[in-house]
This record gives C-alpha cells, structure tokens and sequence, in this order.
C-alpha cells in the first residue's frame, strides 16, 4: 500500500491551485485590507505549493494591486471616494488560479476637528464665547474654520464648547468638545467718605 501510494504522489501531473475562499474587503485611507482563506486543498495542486497571492483593486488609473504569501494582503494608493471590488488569485508554479471576488467598499480619509478654550474666563453677565475650532484632513493638513457651539456660557460654572464637521464624499466626519469655566467676576473695592 505505502509503494502504491508513494508511487501515486511521484506521478501526480501538477495543476493550478483552487480559488481562495471567503475574500473580504475593508477599506482604509486611500487602501483596501482584503482577508481570505487558502485553497481549502493546497495539497490538491498535484505537489506544486502556493508561492503567493496577488490582489488586484479597482479598475483603469484607479487600479492598484499587492502581493504576498498570506493573508490579509493590503492594497495602497487608492483614491478616496471610489468604490472598488478587488479579486485575489492564488499562484504555484503551474499557473493562476481562478479569481476569487470580494465585496464593494470605498476608502475614505479622516478628519479631525480641535476645539480650543481658556481654562477659564470671567462672568460678565453675558453670553461668553471665548473658544476657537477647526478641522483638518488626512490629506489636508491647514486648519479649516469652523463654528464654535456653546452650552451653559453664560452663568457662572462649567460651559461646553462644540463643533463638527460632517465629512465630505472623500472624509469622515469628526466632531470635539471642550469645557471650560467661568469664574465669578472680580469685585473692586472703592474708598469711602470719610
């Protein structure tokens, strides 16, 4: 039995590998991460081992690809905004296998949004609005203006400053808020008559 299966494994005629299985795509900033399971029987490519993977994202001058041996296999250079599918083969010796398809998903930057205050100000009697704020991108680092929304600003105790920004069709939105205090105002003395 042992020659007969020895003799069985020295003559098997080498083929490409099966698809992988249960690709997926999650995208990042301008990247897609795609997870997939190797062939279900590598050992079914007739004696020729897997020597990578290659994914491929997107289509025309959007389309970026990657390799490696294992997964996941991450894919960079993608523009944010565009929806993209990705394929994976698996490679030997022999050749490619079939494609394995993953799932749409669009890549898309980050933002960030500060909110800026003094620890404290002083009470005046009326609505204070002491704080600044922006937001910047991953791609955009100049600080872009935004509007400062207050709560509980104007008697004394702890006021919250505000502000967001929705994203765009490239970004993520962000928002932040800060607290702040108001303390009571000074009081100034004066001489009397005397």
């Amino acid at each position: 039995y042992r020659y007969i299966r020895l003799l069985y494994q020295q003559n098997r005629i080498a083929i490409v590998p099966d698809p992988v299985a249960n690709a997926a795509a999650t995208a990042g900033d301008g990247e897609v991460t795609v997870d997939f399971d190797e062939p279900a029987d590598p050992a079914g490519t007739g004696g020729s081992p897997i020597t990578g993977y290659t994914v491929v994202c997107g289509v025309g001058p959007n389309q970026q690809q990657a390799t490696g041996t294992e997964s996941p296999i991450t894919v960079t250079g993608l523009q944010n905004g565009t929806a993209v599918s990705c394929t994976v083969v698996a490679t030997n010796a022999v050749g490619n296998s079939y494609e394995a398809v993953t799932n749409t998903v669009t890549p898309m930057g980050t933002s960030i949004v500060s909110v800026f205050c003094p620890a404290s100000v002083e009470y005046t009697g009326s609505a204070l609005t002491p704080c600044t704020a922006s937001y910047t991108t991953s791609d955009n680092p100049n600080p872009q203006p935004l509007t400062v929304t207050y709560s509980n600003n104007t008697n004394v105790g702890t006021a919250t400053a505000s502000a967001s920004w929705p994203g765009d069709s490239s970004h993520t939105g962000d928002s932040d808020s800060v607290t702040f205090d108001i303390t009571q105002a000074s009081v100034t003395a004066t001489a009397g008559g005397g």
